[in-house]
C-alpha cells in the first residue's frame, strides 16, 4: 500500500512538472506573438 501511495505522489509531481512546462511554453509563445504584433 505504501509503495502505491509513493507511486501516486510521483505521478502527481510529474504531472505538475509537465503542466508547468506546457504553461511556460504557452505563455512564452503568446509573449513572443504579442511582441511581434506590437513592433
Amino acid at each position: 500500500m505504501r509503495s502505491f501511495v509513493a507511486q501516486h505522489e510521483i505521478h502527481v509531481v510529474h504531472f505538475q512538472v509537465v503542466a508547468d512546462t506546457l504553461y511556460l511554453k504557452i505563455v512564452s509563445h503568446y509573449s513572443v506573438d504579442r511582441d511581434l504584433n506590437l513592433t
